[in-house]
């Protein structure tokens, strides 16, 4: 078994969105000769389940433009304006507010 994706996710509030018990999505990759197959989507579904349980009430993370409709496809919504990560390039910021919805 190889690894082919990560994903970390951590109790962080975003004062831009004021929601108390926000979770942020971290380095979500999955490697390219994988990506399309699902992998990001259970790395996603996984990292729900795990903050729902930690009693989380919005997930947020910086999206890159290309993976935004990746984030859209799962209930995020972008808020605000795009801003530049330094040493990374542009993002934006995404939320979901929890109304956890099980997915195969």
């Amino acid at each position: 078994m190889a690894i082919v994706g990560i994903l970390s996710i951590y109790k962080v509030q975003n004062n831009e969105i004021d929601i108390s018990k926000s979770w942020q999505l971290r380095v979500m990759a999955t490697k390219e000769n994988v990506r399309g197959k699902g992998y990001g989507a259970k790395l996603l579904v996984e990292a729900e389940s795990y903050a729902e349980k930690q009693g989380a009430k919005c997930i947020w993370a910086n999206a890159r433009l290309n993976a935004l409709g990746f984030y859209e496809r799962f209930g995020y919504s972008v808020k605000g304006e795009e801003f530049v990560v330094p040493d990374i390039g542009p993002h934006y910021l995404v939320f979901k507010t929890v109304v956890w919805q099980v997915r195969s």
